[in-house]
């Protein structure tokens, strides 16, 4: 009795997949790699927000440190805090235009990969009833 093949692509394996099926994965593949980047400039993007807001918490720390009283401490902490809530506020801003191009430009890979697909396929023959 002959041993059947159990391949997710079929009995011939990857051979059985057409070229149609092809182009359809390198979409999918090529849309995967523009997420992948997206994420990676979001995650840069945090990171470096992250150091610069650890380097003014460390200058606050010396700063904080080197005060004579307690008015030039609390000129110290207010400054901070003004800073802080501005480098929050205007990373949040960054954060969200990030994520609104993030999801445009996923639209954009869908409906061009979905074009360039229909494209590749041609006009359907035949009549519906």
């Amino acid at each position: 009795m002959a041993e059947e093949n159990t391949s997710f692509f079929g009995a011939n394996g990857l051979e059985s997949v057409t070229a149609d099926s092809r182009h359809r994965l390198a979409g999918l593949i090529h849309m995967n790699a523009g997420f992948i980047e997206a994420a990676a400039r979001c995650g840069t993007e945090w990171a470096d927000f992250t150091r610069r807001r650890l380097e003014r918490d460390m200058e606050m720390s010396r700063k904080l440190a080197a005060c004579r009283d307690v008015p030039e401490a609390i000129d110290v902490f207010q400054k901070f805090y003004q800073t802080a809530f501005s480098d929050y506020s205007s990373e949040f801003g960054t954060f969200w235009k990030n994520s609104a191009d993030i999801a445009s430009d996923a639209m954009s890979r869908v409906v061009r990969e979905t074009g360039a697909m229909a494209n590749r396929e041609g006009p359907k023959t035949g009549k519906s009833s």
